[in-house]
């Protein structure tokens, strides 16, 4: 039961991590148009991945 909470409270905090990346972003992309896009888009991905399989790790222990 602690462990639920743990992961789903790691969960929320990456969720507000996120938001704020993404809101700095979009002011970064106002700024800069277009240049960093495939960057972000590849990194983001990178980052989803690495964050499931983190979350497989906490599940299966």
């Amino acid at each position: 039961m602690i462990i639920i909470t743990v992961i789903s409270l790691w969960i929320f905090g990456l969720r507000i991590i996120q938001t704020i990346l993404m809101l700095v972003y979009m002011k970064q992309l106002t700024k800069q148009p277009k240049r960093n896009l495939e960057f972000q888009v590849g990194s983001d991905l990178v980052m989803l991945v690495y964050k499931k399989s983190l979350i497989m790790d906490l599940v299966n222990q």
